[in-house]
């Protein structure tokens, strides 16, 4: 019994196992039909996890971890249970199937149980949606489709210049302004793929804004860049709120396509500050928006130079273009693209691999009469520039938009000029004077720059000196005058517009530079035209009458072939507001000129022929504006113009072939007085003219009782006129007169005309002059001390020339002299020492000094003074003085910390520019210094100066200098010094690292 029992244990232990695993054998079926019924639900709940991962992941949600390895786990078990069921049915049977595998059948039974037990823990695992998906993390930067940026290209430069200002922790807030289709949003995506922005924000967010935006989009768009989930219902404040708790990180936002404010805090984004380091930078058509949304900086965009879009052209048409036939025609094409790189991809599309020469020309033909044009896709172009051009205010402003398509392609339009037409034309509405329509006329202007519909941009005008102007209009009245111009695809857009008016638009017929020789003779194109232009042509006629019932402006100007108007031409143009005829050589105007009962503005500039104005003129009682130059007297009839407000009128000397007016007064007698409305008179004489003697007193009388005028250009024959018109002009004495150009001149002889002559040909180049408006210039006058002191102390610019009334500047008195900004003496005798010891003239911006005989030196340097007694003095220029022998003594420049440009020409006895030792910081916004003709020039200074912000350096005929005053950190900024070569290279150096280093500024100085 004993020797048994082990036995039996042993039996028992063993019995366990084989029951179980007989178990695994006899219940196969029915676990294999447990395991597929578990495997079902399985299945049903991974579809569910993966549905509901699918419909939540772009509302901010993403996979738990735990969910993800769940996935992985579920799809392993499908793949061991596919590999299960082969295994049964191969092994399942032996002996092909007679005779079952016992061992096999009790192994797989067993496989078959564990496999049930994992697939219900899985099951188990996700009974509840709860663990599957969590907050995605922000991702720092998407990366978006942007093209490669160029280097040196005009796009690099944007994109650099909007980099470092994004690197600038003072700047929050950038803007990048243009036209539409300059290539903004290409600028943009550029930047926000840079590695740098990666690395400088933990999250940067794309939200394209767009005209029909709404706080909701934004913050809809805000938050898909966060991965966030929003709920339908929720209002914008809820949401407000959680953007506003998930921003609080170093964000980039990056606004496209701006068109009004967007209200940052209403959409839930924290204020970037330098403390937080975001940053937000949004694209516009205007720069007005960019100003709403409180930018720091705005850039402007630029279009592509020649090079650049002849490249993207090249992109999109392929080598077609390089075709000996094709390529002149190609180089037109993309020249009428303007730039524009939308115009230069719709365009080079439309012309992708095409060969055939015929289709070229077509094309072009399209370009350039875009009204019509049919080229594919370039519709796309105009639709989205027109949107700019619909959001505009109202129709008063479209039409003065509109207004720029009578102008030639690329022709910058004169700004006062451009007001006056608007608002003869009643596009400028509820101004009650000049001045109100000028401030409103400004207004819209700046806000057509701002939508980038047009640019403003300068020209130097030499139209003054041409016309027989006096110096007063040549050399004060702005040489660089502002003007706006359109862009040429933008002026095609205008010309669709206008082109295309219904009953409520208006229609043009434009021709303007196109070098037309003969009138349109379409009748009914003149019938439906609101405007006419066929200026800058070489017309020689005009039809004999046209029928033009709703013709408001006609612009004729710039056709110097021009010689006659027929009689009746004007007859038929009843509502006609705006007539230019400048530039043509006509000799009379037409008898019909009497039928304008609603002509506001007439422009007769340059017609060199015109020697006067005939009687019809005082038919034209709706006249408001009358600019008239190079005639040799105004008719009686001007009296009888009740409505002019402004005139305009330059006269000419008698000419041998038309002495039969020798005799005629300039102006008549109360012909002035009588236009009781005039705001703006400017009468410019030859100074020749001795008529202008008989009637100057008689003049000055009549403009004096003038009530309502606010400014004046006028030339008073002696201080004793200026004087009278001073005690007697209403609006002078009142503050009304706020604009005005005072000449006053001794007449000039004939045989002393050649001083005059010098004059004439002395222009002073400076931006400051556009913007100064209250002016005296004293020519061969010597009772200059008798002039009133308020006349002194109301002027920003004074000119003294050629007069002798003074021996020191001190006699004008410093409190009279304290508001200039510009003062020009030359040819005067003031003795040793121009300006005092402590005078201070803190707005004076440019001081110029010339042939000064007597003069060694230009102010008197006083060290016991506070300075600065030349605080904003920027420009300071010296010639001709003989005498002077140093341009800063010692101890002075502190008293001109902000000057900018230094030029010293032929003062023959100057030995030093900068006397005494000086500290660094002297002279550091000098930007320019040209020193001509300076014989006995032995120092510019005493050692090196640091000249941080210089420039440009140019130096001429200097012989006895040779050192420069720089030493090898000094002038950072430099970029040329111009000089002769020969003296360049005799020139000696501290050592060899500093020659070299200056050597790449180096330029050669051609005479």
């Amino acid at each position: 019994m004993e020797a048994v029992s082990p036995v039996i244990e042993v039996l028992k232990c063993v019995y366990k196992p084989v029951v179980r695993y007989v178990g695994y054998a006899k219940n196969l079926k029915n676990n294999l039909e447990r395991l597929d019924k578990a495997a079902r639900n399985l299945n049903h709940r991974r579809d569910d996890i993966q549905l509901l991962v699918r419909n939540t992941t772009r509302a901010g949600k993403i996979p738990s971890s735990r969910c993800e390895t769940w996935l992985k786990d579920v799809e392993n078990i499908e793949k061991q249970m596919v590999e299960m069921k082969e295994k049964y049915e191969q092994e399942n049977k032996c002996f092909k199937g007679f005779i079952p595998n016992v061992y096999s059948r009790m192994m797989f039974g067993k496989h078959v149980v564990v496999k049930i037990a994992e697939v219900s823990e899985l099951v188990n695992n996700f009974k509840s949606d709860e663990g599957v998906l969590v907050d995605a993390p922000m991702r720092s930067v998407e990366m978006v489709s942007a093209p490669r940026i160029e280097v040196e290209s005009s796009t690099a430069r944007t994109v650099q210049k909007i980099l470092e200002h994004i690197r600038d922790g003072r700047k929050q807030r950038i803007g990048v302004w243009g036209m539409g289709g300059v290539g903004k949003t290409t600028v943009m995506k550029m930047v926000n793929n840079l590695p740098e922005i990666s690395q400088m924000f933990a999250v940067v967010i794309w939200v394209t804004v767009s005209g029909d935006w709404s706080i909701k989009k934004v913050q809809n768009e805000i938050a898909a860049g966060l991965k966030i989930k929003l709920e339908e219902n929720m209002s914008n404040d809820v949401v407000s709120r959680i953007l506003f708790e998930k921003l609080n990180t170093k964000y980039l936002l990056l606004l496209d396509d701006v068109w009004d404010k967007v209200d940052l805090e209403d959409v839930g984004v924290p204020a970037p500050s330098l403390e937080n380091g975001c940053k937000v930078l949004l694209t516009s058509r205007s720069q007005g928006v960019c100003n709403k949304m409180e930018t720091n900086v705005e850039v402007p965009m630029e279009v592509l130079s020649e090079e650049e879009a002849w490249k993207l052209f090249h992109e999109k048409v392929t080598d077609v273009i390089e075709l000996p036939m094709i390529q002149p025609l190609a180089r037109q094409v993309v020249r009428e693209c303007g730039g524009l790189p939308l115009a230069i991809i719709v365009v080079g599309g439309a012309l992708r691999k095409e060969t055939n020469i015929l289709v070229w020309e077509n094309a072009l033909n399209e370009l350039r009469m875009a009204a019509t044009s049919h080229i594919e896709d370039m519709e796309k172009v105009f639709k989205r520039l027109k949107y700019s051009y619909d959001r505009l205010k109202d129709d008063n402003m479209k039409n003065c938009f509109l207004y720029g398509a009578l102008f030639p392609e690329d022709y910058m339009i004169d700004i006062d000029e451009l007001i006056e037409y608007w608002r003869a034309e009643g596009f400028i509405e509820g101004a009650r004077n000049l001045e109100e329509a000028c401030s409103k006329g400004h207004t819209i202007l700046k806000y057509l720059v701002d939508a980038s519909l047009l640019e403003r941009c300068y020209k130097y005008d030499f139209d003054s000196y041409n016309d027989g102007f006096s110096l007063m209009k040549f050399n004060i009245d702005n040489p660089e005058r502002e003007c706006v111009k359109m862009h040429d695809v933008i002026r095609d857009l205008a010309l669709r517009i206008t082109s295309h008016g219904g009953r409520e638009g208006r229609m043009f017929l434009t021709r303007a530079g196109t070098k037309l020789e003969e009138p349109p003779k379409e009748q009914a194109e003149w019938k439906r035209a609101n405007g006419i232009s066929l200026m800058h042509n070489n017309l020689c006629w005009l039809p004999e009458s046209v029928d033009c019932p709703i013709l408001t402006t006609l612009f004729l100007q710039r056709n110097n072939q021009f010689k006659a108007i027929p009689d009746s031409f004007l007859e038929g143009m009843p509502a006609l507001r705006v007539l230019d005829l400048s530039g043509t050589i006509i000799k009379q105007l037409p008898p019909s000129l009497c039928r304008l009962k609603n002509l506001r503005g007439l422009y007769l500039t340059k017609c060199m022929h015109l020697f006067t104005l005939p009687p019809e003129i005082g038919s034209l009682k709706s006249l408001e504006v009358l600019v008239v130059t190079g005639i040799h007297y105004l008719p009686i009839e001007i009296g009888e113009l009740g409505r002019l407000q402004h005139l305009r009128v330059s006269f000419s000397c008698d000419r041998d072939d038309d002495m039969e007016h020798a005799t005629q007064r300039i102006i008549p007698y109360e012909g002035i007085s009588r236009l009781t409305h005039l705001e703006d008179l400017r009468i410019e004489i030859d100074m020749e003219d001795e008529r202008w003697n008989e009637i100057v007193e008689a003049v000055t009388e009549e403009i004096g009782a003038l009530k309502e005028l606010c400014r004046l250009e006028f030339c008073f024959a002696s201080v004793k006129h200026l004087e009278h018109f001073i005690n007697i002009s209403r609006p002078w004495n009142s503050g009304l007169l706020k604009s005005f150009h005072f000449t006053v001149s001794r007449p000039i002889r004939r045989d002393q005309s050649t001083i005059f002559e010098e004059l004439y040909g002395h222009v002073i180049f400076t931006p400051l002059l556009s913007q100064l408006d209250r002016w005296l210039m004293f020519n061969n006058c010597n009772a200059i001390l008798d002039v009133p002191v308020q006349v002194f102390r109301r002027a920003n610019g004074v000119i003294l020339w050629h007069s002798t009334a003074f021996e020191k500047l001190e006699q004008l008195g410093e409190e009279n002299l304290s508001g200039l900004k510009f003062f020009l003496i030359r040819n005067c005798d003031f003795g040793q020492t121009l300006i005092g010891g402590g005078w201070k003239l803190p707005n004076l911006e440019e001081l110029h000094i010339e042939e000064s005989s007597n003069m060694l030196n230009v102010w008197e340097c006083n060290s016991s003074l506070t300075p600065p007694l030349l605080g904003n003095l920027r420009i300071l220029k010296l010639q001709d003085c003989s005498k002077l022998k140093y341009v800063f003594p010692e101890g002075f420049l502190p008293n001109v910390p902000n000057l900018e440009v230094v030029t010293v020409i032929s003062c023959e006895s100057v030995q030093q520019i900068i006397v005494g030792e000086v500290n660094e910081t002297t002279l550091s916004k000098l930007k320019i210094i040209r020193l001509d003709w300076l014989g006995n020039l032995d120092y510019i200074c005493e050692g090196f100066l640091l000249w941080s912000s210089l420039v440009h350096f140019r130096i001429n005929e200097c012989v006895k200098l040779r050192r420069m005053p720089f030493g090898t950190d000094s002038a950072p900024s430099l970029k040329t010094i111009e000089c002769k070569k020969e003296w360049w290279d005799s020139l000696e150096w501290e050592d060899d690292v500093t020659r070299n280093r200056f050597q790449s500024f180096f330029t050669p100085f051609t005479d």
